[in-house]
Parts: C-alpha cells; sequence; structure tokens
C-alpha cells in the first residue's frame, strides 16, 4: 500500500483550485449526489464510455489515442538504448505527463509543471515499477546495455478522472509497443567496446515485458457518498480521494490515497471490492476493443 505523499497532496490541491465551483453549483452536485444522480444522468458508480485507437502515431514504437467524455490524450512509448539507468541489470519505465496550454492557462508556468510531474511520479510508482512490470527483461547485458522505456503522455483535454485515463491509455500504448530486436556482440580484444547489431524490420521485435498491466480506479467520496469517474466539477467538490491499482484478476496491486479527507476503516474493504470489480470490467472491455483493432 501506499500513502499520499506531499507531491501527491499538492497535485490534488492545484486540482480543487483548477476546477473551482460556486457555493451553488456546490449545492446542486451535491443534493444531486445525495439522491443516487450525477449533473451528467450517470450513477455513482458509473464510467463515462470510452473510445480508444492504437498505433496512431507511426514513429514511435507505440502510441495510443483516448478519448473518455471531455477528456483527451495522446501516448507515444519510445525506446532508447543505453547503460543500465539504476540498477546494472534492469532496464526502467519513465512516465512523462504533459498538459497541452488549452487545458488550463495558468498551466503556463513552473507550478503547472509541477503538477504534471506530480501525476507522472504516481502513474509510475502505481503502475509500472518494479513489482508490476518485469524490469530485468529490458536488461540486454547487465551494467552495459539495458532499455529504458518513455512513456510521453500530451493531455489536449481534461474532463476530470485524469488518472483512470491516462493508466487506461498506457496500458494501450504498452500493450501496441513493439521493442526492436537487438543483438549484443562480445568485443574481440581487450579494450574493445560490445558491439550492437539491431534489427531494422518494425515489424520484428519483443513485446513490452508486462502483459497484465494495472490500471487506476480513482473512488470519490462526496457528501458521503462514493464515485467513479469523476467530472472535473465533482473533483472540486471532493472531500477525500482513493486510488487503487487493479489489474484484469480484479487484484488491488496497490493503493494511494490522493486527498487528506478520512475514509472510515469499515468502508474501506467495500470501497476496494467495488473498485476491485470495476476494474477488471474496464479491462475487459479494453482488452477486447484492442483486440478488435
Amino acid at each position: 500500500q501506499r500513502y499520499a505523499t506531499p507531491a501527491v497532496l499538492h497535485l490534488w490541491t492545484e486540482l480543487a483550485a483548477m476546477y473551482a465551483v460556486s457555493d451553488a453549483e456546490r449545492r446542486y452536485l451535491e443534493d444531486g449526489i445525495e439522491q443516487g444522480y450525477r449533473n451528467d444522468g450517470r450513477g455513482c458508480l458509473d464510467y463515462r464510455p470510452m473510445e480508444i485507437r492504437v498505433g496512431v502515431l507511426p514513429t514511435a514504437n507505440g502510441s495510443a489515442k483516448l478519448t473518455c467524455g471531455d477528456t483527451d490524450l495522446i501516448i507515444g512509448v519510445k525506446c532508447d538504448l543505453g547503460e543500465p539507468p539504476g540498477l546494472p541489470d534492469r532496464g526502467a519505465v519513465c512516465v512523462n505527463v504533459q498538459m497541452s496550454a488549452s487545458v488550463a492557462p495558468s498551466f503556463v508556468s513552473r507550478d503547472g509543471e509541477s503538477w504534471a510531474q506530480d501525476l507522472s511520479r504516481t502513474l509510475e510508482k502505481l503502475c509500472t515499477d518494479a513489482s508490476v512490470v518485469d524490469l530485468s527483461a529490458l536488461c540486454l547485458y547487465p551494467g552495459k546495455f539495458a532499455w529504458t522505456v518513455y512513456v510521453d503522455v500530451l493531455v489536449l483535454n481534461s474532463g476530470g478522472n485524469l488518472l483512470d485515463a491516462v493508466s487506461l491509455g498506457m496500458r494501450a500504448a504498452l500493450k501496441n509497443t513493439l521493442i526492436p530486436q537487438v543483438v549484443v556482440f562480445e568485443a574481440e580484444e581487450d579494450g574493445e567496446d560490445h558491439k550492437i547489431g539491431i534489427n531494422d524490420n518494425p515489424q520484428v521485435g519483443m513485446r513490452f515485458p508486462c502483459d497484465d498491466l494495472p490500471v487506476c480506479v480513482t473512488v470519490t467520496m462526496i457528501g458521503g457518498r462514493f464515485l467513479l469517474d469523476i467530472s472535473k466539477e465533482e473533483e472540486a467538490c471532493a472531500e477525500a480521494v482513493l486510488c487503487a491499482a487493479v489489474d484484469s484478476q480484479g487484484r488491488c496491486r496497490g493503493i494511494q490515497k490522493l486527498r487528506p479527507g478520512s475514509i472510515g476503516i469499515t468502508t474501506m474493504p467495500e470501497l476496494l471490492q467495488a473498485a476491485c470489480r470495476t476494474g477488471a470490467l474496464l479491462l475487459k472491455s479494453l482488452d477486447e476493443a484492442l483486440a478488435s483493432q
């Protein structure tokens, strides 16, 4: 389990300020949620319709475009071969989220860059760390050659629940990723460097070493009710936020509290069950959609 860090709490403070609503709007949203209705007609546990396409960036090793409600984002994956960035027998996965200027004009600032970095680190911890991805499979020659997989996310528009949307897009893009085939040749003489041979056929290579990348399912409490897939207006009213990383088997792979509000200990099991059940259904729908492309 993981708990809220100052950086993550900063992220949600920025969100609340970014999508501030008036007192009248807040009362309207909270009254509807108390009766089990939301301002867009969904039930408390309903997700918005989602559309996803893969292979949208021909020059990338993998890519995807996701649209969910008003959220629109593009993910590109690039694989870079070099010395292992950390442990000598492991590669690495780096997530980089960028916000377009149209998302919020105030994000054209250092604070905006910091906000995107906080989101990137949260996604790395929940979805792509060593407990999830086989980083040793990204190493070609210990201490010499390993792949660093860069996942670049461009948020064109945000309609709320960005963590969940980006994690779903990341799973699609990484399942679409083909890492080039490389052969390492031993040095022929002492003092010489090892050499590599790269197959330039774009159809030949290794799939990303994680067939079941978890996705984020964020549960938000507003007025004593729990909601999934909240809109940007609902984010401004959030009292407590908990994010669970869920795989296709409905298993919880990590938990992170994203806002300082309290969640009752007796409520937690029911909340996690709902998140895991929803995550498994989301991944089933996503994988079926990807299989048809």
